[in-house]
């Protein structure tokens, strides 16, 4: 139980937001579920190429927050398809009990970290992750797992259902529980539901039952809604820590032209992990978009959260760059750190990045190649 007014409060905003700002950040959560739905065939002769196809728009539902669940699966894939399908067919199979899927699902992983790895840290294949690929496969019946969002949701609805870390079977059996009873509501909402329907392209997924729809009011409570109410309506709210679950996207409207966008962002600043002190840099981000770009104020937000971060410039480069080539996969990436003086000697970190296979790869690395052939001269900038 939750309480209902409170929903009808947040739904007031989010219908005003829905249109201008909401829909066009997060209408990528449909064009997933429309993909995968468009490719998935566990039966298929090339597994890998399958499992690729359909996960191709998850971008960060499935990458972010330096995890890599889509790009950890698909490389499994490659390596022991087989095993991977058997792993997918018992995760879909709907006479089991859910948690009990998604922990056999995470014990596989395991073995296939331990035999395929090559040396990985971890498999990335959690309970976020694993209930995104229950969404996508039966999107009328499930939803994302975040356990900070599932919370703030619930504190914020006052809701009966608890949320405690290390409880997950109780936390994602609670979860479903809650969010079906906000679907409901969701679905007498006859204003929301006509404003939603009126924005469905083709290429989305018709979402019937509204469960993306719920979710996405869950995303929409956990990172706006939760923010009001502090006295300064307009103050804008910004991360304390190192945060890439900020970064937003949105559809590139010029698919069929490749160019350069470029960030010049001069007010960048990090700690140092030894000292605790903070360092300043202007960073550098030119990249060559494919499908999905970068929304600025998230990128300015993922930015400000490095301030109370404790890294070496080089990580901090590679860091910016990896999590932006997750959440966009572009044609062609590079990064920049240009970092004032510390000790008498600043550290200037370039790294890149073009999609493998391809010309950008070749392009990456002629850039690479000749990358500061003629350096600056540098005093005290």
């Amino acid at each position: 139980m939750f309480d209902k007014f409170r929903l009808k409060d947040v739904l007031v905003q989010y219908k005003k937001d829905f249109v201008a700002t909401q829909w066009g950040n997060e209408k990528y959560k449909w064009e997933a579920v429309k993909c995968f739905q468009d490719n998935w065939d566990v039966n298929a002769e090339d597994f890998a190429d399958m499992l690729n196809r359909s996960l191709a728009k998850t971008f960060n539902l499935l990458a972010s927050m330096n995890n890599f669940p889509a790009r950890m699966i698909t490389g499994f894939a490659r390596t022991a398809p087989e095993e991977v399908r058997s792993m997918f067919l018992a995760l879909f199979d709907e006479t089991k009990d859910v948690y009990e899927r998604i922990e056999a699902f995470k014990m596989q992983s395991s073995i296939m970290l331990e035999k395929y790895g090559n040396g990985a840290g971890q498999h990335y294949q959690y309970e976020n992750a694993i209930s995104t690929y229950l969404w996508l496969r039966y999107p009328d019946k499930y939803y994302i797992y975040k356990f900070g969002e599932i919370k703030t949701v619930a504190d914020e609805l006052e809701s009966d259902y608890r949320f405690k870390k290390g409880a997950y079977a109780d936390n994602i059996r609670n979860f479903y529980k809650l969010y079906d009873e906000i679907c409901e509501e969701l679905k007498l909402d006859t204003e929301l539901v006509n404003l939603f329907k009126s924005q469905l392209t083709d290429s989305c997924y018709p979402d019937p039952e509204l469960r993306t729809l719920t979710f996405d009011v869950g995303f929409y409570i956990s990172r706006y809604y939760s923010q009001r109410g502090t006295g300064v309506e307009t103050a804008e709210w910004f991360p304390t820590d190192y945060d890439p679950g900020v970064l937003e996207t949105f559809e590139n409207k010029h698919q069929d032209t490749d160019y350069f966008v470029k960030f010049n962002c001069p007010e960048f600043t990090s700690l140092c992990p030894i000292t605790g002190q903070p360092d300043f840099a202007t960073i550098y981000i030119s990249y060559i978009p494919d499908i999905r770009m970068v929304e600025s104020k998230s990128l300015k937000l993922y930015l400000f959260s490095f301030r109370n971060h404790g890294d070496f410039h080089e990580d901090c480069v590679n860091k910016i760059m990896k999590d932006l080539v997750s959440l966009m996969d572009p044609k062609y990436i590079e990064v920049w750190g240009r970092f004032t003086p510390r000790g008498g000697i600043s550290i200037d970190p370039y790294t890149n990045y073009g999609r493998p296979g391809t010309k950008w790869e070749e392009l990456a690395w002629k850039r690479l190649s000749e990358h500061d052939m003629y350096p600056e001269k540098v005093d005290n900038r």
